[in-house]
């Protein structure tokens, strides 16, 4: 019978040493806006509630910065802060961009004109509503030529993102930039309760030896179990075998809010990025349970 276990690995066992390089992420609960301080990796509040001040936007058309929805300011923001940090702002690297929901906002205000009064959309309404949309203006404003692509997968969409990113490595790719990032759901076309807050984060993936290491990707699994008691008992063997964390179950507050309360389907790569500092004494795992079906991931993290 076929394993309902797979693993991407990674380290020294495997001969891929796959390192984050650099991270930001930006959340906005309300009408405040937090930025991830790459040095302590806490959220702090900024005076920019509006994300202006992106420095990929000073040489993008203006067409471009009229039209910028608020997952594509996130995007730009945060992408912008995570290249500025390593100074590699021509690194010609693949984009994997993950997104639950995509522009499901412009999407709702779509559905909403064409079934209302108006009976007719808006041209920069169509084309916000592509579901890969933040990309294509980052490759635009930046004049970059990469492979990028756009992955989604409920709950569980930025540890597919990073299968995918460490993938990419695994076959040769020197860095890989991961984005993973959804807004909050504003339109009545769409359920709110699984995205309350606006959130986008960026983490630098590098087998490069020239570039800095905040943490290491130790091992993905992938696990689909037949029944909870199998799934309880594979977390538990992986636990015990790594001496590891569980970053999930780490409710602490770094921010505005504690990490329980981070309503996103992005929420994996805060849960991520707010423990890096904290947790990785030895080895932390981040266990994410697929709101969608019996799917499970697993990721392990180790110190630098």
């Amino acid at each position: 019978m076929k394993s309902p276990v797979s693993t991407v690995p990674a380290g020294p066992e495997s001969n891929l040493e796959v390192n984050i390089s650099s991270v930001s992420m930006c959340m906005r609960k309300g009408h405040v806006l937090y930025e991830l301080d790459q040095d302590e990796l806490v959220l702090k509040p900024v005076q920019d509630s509006v994300l202006g001040g992106i420095p990929f936007m000073k040489h993008a058309p203006g067409w471009m910065q009229r039209r910028l929805t608020m997952l594509s300011r996130m995007f730009m923001r945060t992408v912008s802060r995570c290249m500025e940090r390593l100074d590699i702002k021509d690194e010609q690297a693949p984009l994997c961009f993950a997104t639950s929901n995509g522009e499901i906002n412009v999407v709702g205000k779509i559905m909403a004109d064409l079934l209302g009064k108006r009976h007719r959309i808006s041209p920069s309404d169509f084309q916000n509503s592509v579901y890969n949309a933040p990309t294509g203006y980052f490759a635009i404003a930046t004049d970059r030529k990469f492979a990028s692509n756009t992955i989604a997968r409920g709950n569980l969409t930025f540890e597919y993102g990073l299968l995918d990113a460490v993938s990419r490595l695994a076959c040769g790719e020197r860095n890989v930039l991961l984005v993973a990032g959804d807004e909050a759901i504003s339109t009545k076309w769409a359920e709110p309760a699984h995205s309350s807050l606006d959130l986008c984060g960026a983490l630098w993936l590098s087998t490069a030896k020239d570039l800095p290491v905040l943490a290491k990707i130790a091992g993905i699994h992938h696990f689909k179990p037949r029944n909870q008691s199998q799934r309880r008992e594979f977390e538990n063997s992986l636990i015990k075998k790594n001496n590891a964390r569980i970053l999930r179950d780490h409710k602490a507050c770094n921010g505005p809010c504690s990490l329980d309360e981070i309503d996103n389907p992005s929420a994996g790569i805060a849960h991520l990025l707010l423990n890096m500092k904290r947790d990785f004494i030895d080895q932390a795992m981040l266990i994410s349970r697929s709101d969608i079906d019996q799917d499970m991931m697993v990721l392990s993290v180790e110190p630098k």
